[in-house]
């Protein structure tokens, strides 16, 4: 007798686990840009904000080399945030259809322990003011009417995975073709049995003893 004889298939068994993210985004202006080439060293912070479900703020270095830095921070009680961060620097007028480079859209990822854990990630930017200038046409950024520059701080955090029990069903897996060659996943495991009756055998014992007693 071959051991397959011998066997019960159980029915099949499914979960899913769903994976989403939040997305947000800052705006930060500055205005007065050009005389922050005269605070070579130091930093400014933005106000605090809530984006992707937690809450940051940019730090901000100017530098007298025509570059500014921006970092992002976490700030408040998240610990351990895994995020993607994107800055980009956004044309004078705010024209978002114009912005320039890949390069002004690169992502980083970075992991944020805690705010009692300094850290932050960000990039660094170069500056001209030459319209002339081609490969660096970053003139452009600088509103030359009230001496600002604009930058977006895009965040997207992974949400906590959401975990549950599913059903092939459900999962939509199931084929209900009759088609015996078919190797698609069908409904044919067997029916999960009946519960039997319970049966009480001390009443059973004392109905039939009650005949002998009568």
């Amino acid at each position: 007798m071959s051991i397959k004889a011998n066997t019960i298939t159980s029915p099949p068994s499914a979960s899913t686990i769903a994976l989403t993210a939040t997305t947000g985004y800052h705006l930060l202006k500055i205005k007065g840009y050009t005389h922050s080439r005269l605070l070579n060293g130091e930093r400014f912070m933005s106000s605090k904000f809530s984006a992707a479900g937690h809450t940051w703020r940019i730090i901000v270095y100017p530098s007298e080399c025509d570059s500014v830095s921006f970092f992002l921070q976490l700030v408040g009680r998240s610990k351990d945030v895994t995020a993607e961060v994107q800055f980009s620097m956004l044309h004078r007028r705010c024209n978002a259809d114009e912005m320039l480079n890949p390069d002004n859209h690169q992502e980083i990822r970075h992991k944020f322990r805690s705010a009692s854990c300094i850290n932050s990630c960000g990039f660094s930017r170069w500056f001209v003011d030459s319209e002339e200038t081609v490969d660096l046409p970053l003139y452009k950024y600088i509103d030359k009417d009230d001496d600002s520059i604009l930058v977006r701080c895009d965040i997207k955090v992974m949400n906590k995975p959401a975990i549950r029990a599913d059903s092939p069903e459900k999962l939509g897996l199931i084929c209900h073709c009759k088609d015996d060659t078919c190797k698609r996943l069908h409904d044919t495991w067997p029916e999960p049995m009946s519960p039997q009756p319970v049966v009480n055998n001390k009443l059973a014992f004392t109905r039939l003893f009650s005949c002998f007693l009568a």
